[in-house]
Order: C-alpha cells, then structure tokens, then sequence
C-alpha cells in the first residue's frame, strides 16, 4: 500500500465560542477548559465539547441557585479548533492568559477502555 498525505496550515480566521463564569476571591485568575470542535466524531470530539457545555451549564447553574459558591477565580470556557483556537486565545488575550493557573484540555471524554480504539 503507498498513500501519499498532503496538509497544510491556513492563516485564515479561527472560529471560537467563549463563555465565562466569573471568579468570586481572585476573578483575575482563571482556570480555562477547552474542547476542539473541527472533528467530526461523536467520541473525538463531541464528548468532549457536550461535557464542556455540560460543566459550563451545570456549574452556572448551580451558582445561580446557589447550590454551589460562585467559583474563586474565573473560569474560562472555550470551544474551538484543536490547538490553533488556544493559541489564538492566548495571543489575543495576553494579559488573561498570564493569569490561568491550571488548564484542562477535555478531549474524547467518553473513551472507554477496552473500546475499538484500543485495540487498533
């Protein structure tokens, strides 16, 4: 079998979703969660951006029914493409991004150990 593969890299706009939940005792600090969208598949990486949506919502959610305490420091959500939309995020918001002290990256969350994926 031979393939040949061919990419290539555009410098053109990076589409991104942002939602923020502000911190209450340190809300120039952030925590930033970020899932990829420009993959196609339901494991890679649509359960990663339901859970994110999920987290943003239920945690929303939950501080506005005061059910849970607003968070200490902000928490930034972001949904777009794999690498290219942080590093746009980063870029675009020096000054935020000097303060994100953890980063969490929520990619396949569904993966199920002992799946096909395992196994190739």
């Amino acid at each position: 079998m031979k393939a040949e593969i061919v990419s290539s890299f555009s410098p053109g706009p990076v589409r991104s979703l942002l939602a923020e939940i502000p911190g209450a005792v340190r809300p120039q600090e952030r925590i930033l969660l970020v899932a990829h969208i420009q993959e196609p598949g339901a494991n890679d990486n649509a359960s990663g951006c339901a859970t994110l949506a999920g987290l943003a919502r239920g945690i929303m959610q939950g501080v506005r029914d005061k059910k849970l305490p607003a968070p200490g420091r902000t928490l930034t959500f972001l949904w777009g493409d794999e690498i290219r939309a942080s590093r746009q995020w980063i870029s675009d918001h020096p000054a935020e991004a000097k303060q994100v002290r953890y980063m969490i990256s929520l990619d396949m969350t569904a993966r199920i150990p002992g799946s096909p994926e395992d196994r190739s």
